[in-house]
């Protein structure tokens, strides 16, 4: 692998790391803070939903209101008077003036727990009916419903009765003048039925359900158990567009008396969608730019001049000519290692004739010992008593050749 691709890969790698580490803080730091938008405003929802269900609580406490600081109610639950109890009756308390002011049960009862009147209604049938079964255990002389409206504290909440959830409140009933201390109790009685649901639905937006705590399907049963008055409300995410959220109703003796389930859509889980495709979008972008700027700028900066260094260096070892020099701009470490080969090949260059100067030197000592080796074997021969006698005998032969006219010996030979 060259060094174009080895830098590709590791630009790469490094690049594709950063950027998967970045998505990954980044989504992390955006889904975080969207949850949280997304949880603070589920939770308001479903606060909204039960403030609604505490609004009617109030209207039925307003009515409640009016009807038990009255002189006529205050005269009826005293009792005492046959013929005006019976025309209250007639005027007020038949089918058409209870469903008007749309109760569900109308109690007037006195302090030590009689009963001077009591019915319920069937809203659909328009008539009629008996107290609802468990509303009489309600009404001990010092419970709640008795006990805190005679000493001046209204009692509004929920109650369960026969496995229905229904709004009550429990009024003082006092003149009309508002002095004196009650002579009796009115309690009026709402059930949250699918009817008040549905109202409740088209004021908050959202579709609601309303399960009684005694009467919970199985699969929100854990939903109700993680449920407290520390932890109201609980959110659960069904889908990336729908999510639930819970919110406990209790009753007027604090424990559970109903679970309401508000189903919401997730727009901030959408956007929080969106802005992480965006955002991922972004980063590959950002990562194709800053990878093609990169290896063009290592490209021009240093592959480019290593690769002309490289060439420099090929056509020198080609060549075999120490005198070729390189040539490459800049005050870079290439520049610098480009100035150092150069100042190699100068070595290099000087080394050689050195060498070539030692070479000739050798080669003259080596005839100046060859000579003298010569003249010594030379001084040795001639030194002889043979080579004496030799002379001797050669000049003798001169000397006669003289004397017989014939040509002499030259006089170099022995």
């Amino acid at each position: 692998m060259n060094l174009r691709n080895k830098t590709l890969l590791a630009v790469s790698t490094t690049l594709v790391g950063l950027l998967v580490l970045l998505y990954v803080v980044v989504s992390f730091v955006l889904v975080s803070g969207f949850n949280r938008v997304e949880n603070r405003d589920g939770r308001g929802n479903v606060e909204r939903v039960l403030n609604a269900v505490g609004a009617q609580e109030n209207a039925l406490s307003r009515l409640g209101y009016d009807w038990s600081q009255w002189d006529a109610s205050f005269r009826f639950v005293r009792g005492g008077n046959a013929a005006f109890d019976a025309a209250f009756r007639q005027s007020n308390l038949n089918e058409g003036s209870i469903a008007s002011i749309r109760v569900d049960l109308m109690m007037f009862v006195q302090p030590g727990g009689h009963v001077v009147f009591g019915t319920g209604l069937d809203e659909g049938k328009g008539v009629l009916t008996p107290v609802p079964a468990g509303m009489e255990q309600l009404l001990a002389p010092k419970g709640m419903l008795l006990r805190d409206p005679l000493g001046g504290k209204p009692v509004k909440g929920l109650v369960v009765l026969s496995g229905r959830v229904m709004m009550v409140v429990a009024q003082p009933i006092v003149p009309s003048n508002g002095l004196g201390h009650g002579d009796g109790v009115l309690i009026l009685g709402q059930y949250l039925d699918q009817r008040r649901v549905a109202a409740l639905e088209s004021q908050t937006k959202f579709p609601l359900s309303l399960y009684p705590a005694t009467a919970l399907p199985a699969e929100l049963a854990p939903v109700a158990a993680s449920l407290s008055s520390t932890a109201p409300v609980l959110l659960r995410a069904l889908s990336p567009t729908v999510m639930e959220g819970y919110g406990m109703l209790p009753d007027i003796f604090g424990r559970p008396a109903a679970l309401l389930r508000i189903r919401m859509d997730r727009p901030v889980h959408q956007v929080a969608l969106v802005s992480l495709h965006y955002l991922l979008l972004a980063l590959a972008a950002a990562g194709i730019v800053f990878l093609v700027l990169t290896l063009v700028l290592l490209e021009r900066l240093v592959l480019a001049r290593l690769a002309r260094l490289s060439s420099g260096v090929g056509e020198v070892r080609a060549a075999r000519d120490l005198d070729m020099r390189l040539t490459l701009p800049g005050r870079d470490e290439l520049a610098r290692l480009a100035e150092d080969i150069n100042a190699m090949l100068q070595a290099l260059k000087d080394s050689g004739d050195r060498e070539q100067q030692l070479r000739l030197e050798v080669e003259e000592l080596r005839i100046e010992i060859d000579q003298a080796k010569k003249t010594r074997q030379v001084a040795e021969i001639t030194g002889t008593d043979y080579f004496k006698r030799l002379r001797e005998r050669a000049a003798g032969l001169r000397q006669r050749m003289a004397a017989e006219g014939a040509d002499p010996v030259p006089s170099g030979s022995p």
